[in-house]
């Protein structure tokens, strides 16, 4: 490790943290500092024009637009493995001559340069909405037609992208003849990279905020997405039976999204290493170290047709006080996805005015989405990677992220049962228990190389597993260094089956307290099994874990929120809101050894005032909404997928409130 002034001293180990190789806390080294949460800033417009055209005939128009921009700080700048030449004009003179005797002409190093400026990727993002529509009667049916634009634009800025080229240039420092230090191409090919500054890694703070500034460029990747949709519909009861009416609707919708994106640091801008004698390969060293591809236009068109129907068969008979039998079927054609249909079969029962008992079975589809078939293929060739076929932290190394245009929709099978109890001796009293059972097949995953079991599954099978095409290594034949991974890649397939069954409980409750309107509900959902099946690697129940595999997204067994309304004086309303999940344990691998496995159980409450106002000039509402009213902390936790660096992917289990109590008043007018 150098010293400030240059010397060398060997490196002080601090005191190991458990959480993997590298981690420490004290002795040498450098802090890892990234943001946990991204910065928000929203703004966002809505209206809505009525007219009736007849008497029966009615048209609307709603228009939305909205602008956000999220800002974060990534880890700072890592210089892997970079060459140095052995006379660097930076490397006291001592040290020169020692490789020098050694007949040594260059050297490795790797830095991390905490005293620059961290990579600040900000994104920003503008949506357009309108939607316009007719709806009226004709007869005893009634219609509807509609149309809807969308715009969405997302732009994505990195201020702080490392130029490869300016990182080579300036990593190579020499003398000139009046003994000032400069870059070698300053000298050897002086036009290539004017104003080019030599940079001193050797020592904390040697850097020159200069050089810095000279090494860092700016890029930039926007996405553009257009939707447009013509729907229509028409209700009615055509045909009755002696129980009542056939309810029908038919229903048809066209719809086409586009999508295409530009960037402005390409994986194929490839640099010229005219002049650079180190750090740079001809035909390989892209010009920046993050890069984004082009996405040229891509469509996709979308045409269905549905038609729903309620049959009533039986009515007013001892335990049958209503029968009613509903379905529906959809037939849908993606152009891209392939031709799918879906159907709802489901039996209403009212066995008396405090009963009722419900079941529903339905086939349903998810088309994977233009982000999942055409992501544009986003380089990062500076990536560190935890391998754990040789048991090393890999530096320096290329990670590729991307879509699939070969994604076909993912299949849902869902069985529902349930049962209604409104017992007329406890009025405003109603009790609701659904049991479900969900099975998705030709799910799409998302494949991560970090992923442990992923790698596991590759190596077990010394390179045959369909898993191994994350992976880019010399050979699997030995687990030496020598075979270290050197491309790790992030796709999506359709490859895994997801499965699920819990119950959720509904209880709803309305009287007067104190001769004032109260009324409260009670939400609950057990929810025991979250299963990802998966060819060639375990089946990994995500039930009751932080960090599921196929998404960040935390699933408690147990989830429960409750709902008090109270009105203690005429127009003004009191509403709080708890919702509380079990404890979470961190991953549903079983290979994965955690210190401190549970995330304990937590709640948030939320309390929502209002006070509405009536006046000859219409009607007023004053609203106030505090959440998380007690600005409660998650309990600390820390993604797997992180591979151990501290601080880095959130902190908290996705789902718990980050952002602590919070205020939002308002006004709503009426007239």
């Amino acid at each position: 490790v150098f010293n400030p002034n240059g010397s060398l001293h060997p490196f002080i180990h601090g005191a190991a943290t458990g959480t993997g190789p590298g981690i420490e806390i004290g002795g040498d080294g450098v802090y890892q500092d990234v943001s946990l949460r991204s910065s928000l800033e929203s703004h966002q417009v809505f209206g809505r024009f009525d007219y009736d055209l007849t008497d029966s005939i009615h048209a609307y128009m709603a228009v939305a637009g909205n602008s956000k921009q999220n800002g974060s700080y990534t880890g700072a700048f890592d210089l892997n493995n970079v060459s140095l030449s052995a006379t660097n004009a930076y490397l006291l003179p001592a040290y020169q001559t020692q490789l020098a005797a050694a007949k040594q002409t260059t050297f490795r190093m790797s830095k991390r340069l905490i005293v620059g400026p961290r990579e600040h990727p900000i994104s920003a993002s503008q949506q357009v909405f309108a939607n316009v529509g007719l709806n009226g009667a004709l007869g005893d049916y009634k219609w509807n037609v509609g149309y809807v634009h969308s715009t969405a634009e997302l732009q994505v800025r990195n201020s702080n992208n490392i130029n490869l080229g300016r990182r080579a240039a300036a990593l190579d420092a020499v003398k000139d003849a009046s003994g000032n230090i400069v870059c070698n191409v300053s000298i050897t090919n002086p036009g290539l990279y004017p104003g080019c500054v030599p940079l001193n890694l050797f020592g904390v703070g040697s850097e020159n905020p200069a050089a810095l500034d000279y090494i860092q460029g700016s890029s930039r990747f926007v996405a553009h997405t257009k939707l447009d949709d013509v729907s229509a519909a028409i209700t009615g009861s055509p045909v009755a039976t002696w129980a009542g009416p056939v309810n029908v609707a038919l229903s048809a919708e066209y719809r086409k999204l586009a999508y295409h994106a530009e960037a402005t640091s390409h994986p194929t801008d490839l640099l010229n290493c005219t002049g650079l004698r180190f750090n740079c390969v001809q035909g390989t060293t892209a010009q920046f170290q993050s890069t984004n591809q082009d996405r040229a236009l891509v469509e996709q068109k979308v045409s269905e047709g549905a038609v729903e129907l309620d049959v009533p068969l039986l009515k007013d008979m001892p335990l049958f006080k209503s029968v009613n039998l509903n379905g529906a079927a959809r037939y849908t054609h993606y152009d891209l996805s392939g031709n799918y249909w879906t159907w709802k079969l489901g039996l209403d029962w009212s066995v008396n005015d405090d009963m009722r008992i419900r079941a529903t079975r339905s086939r349903d589809i998810r088309a994977p989405t233009l982000d999942d078939l055409y992501a544009p293929s986003t380089v990062n060739t500076n990536a560190t990677f935890q391998d754990l076929f040789t048991g090393q932290t890999v530096s320096g190394i290329t990670q590729i992220n991307g879509g699939n245009p070969n994604l076909t929709a993912e299949i849902g099978n869902t069985w529902t049962a349930g049962v209604v109890y409104k017992p007329s001796f406890v009025p405003g009293l109603s009790v609701a228990v659904d049991v479900f059972d969900i099975t998705v097949s030709n799910a799409i995953l998302s494949l991560l190389a970090v992923n442990s079991t992923f790698q596991k599954a590759c190596f077990d099978s010394k390179g045959t597993s369909a898993y191994c095409s994350l992976y880019t290594r010399p050979s699997y034949a030995n687990n030496s260094p020598a075979n270290n991974v050197t491309v790790v890649r992030n796709t999506v397939v359709n490859i895994a089956e997801q499965h699920s069954n819990g119950v959720d409980v509904e209880v709803n409750y309305a009287t007067r307290l104190f001769d004032r309107p109260f009324s409260g509900r009670l939400l609950t959902t057990y929810q025991p099994h979250l299963e990802l099946i998966q060819p060639g690697v375990p089946t990994l129940d995500n039930a009751g874990v932080a960090y599921g595999t196929n998404a960040q997204q935390a699933a408690p067994i147990w989830r429960v929120t409750g709902l008090v309304r109270f009105s203690p004086i005429d127009n003004l309303d009191v509403s709080v809101q708890t919702r509380w999940r079990d404890s979470l344990t961190h991953s549903a691998d079983p290979t994965h050894v955690i210190a401190s496995p549970n995330v304990p159980a937590v709640s948030f409450t939320s309390v929502n005032l209002s006070y509405g106002i009536n006046s000859s000039y219409g009607k007023s509402e004053l609203f106030l909404n505090i959440s998380n009213v007690f600005d409660k902390d998650p309990p600390p936790s820390a993604f797997y997928g992180s591979q151990t660096n501290p601080g880095g992917l959130q902190g908290f289990a996705l789902g718990d409130d980050p952002i602590g109590r919070a205020f939002t008043m308002g006004v709503r007018f009426r007239h």
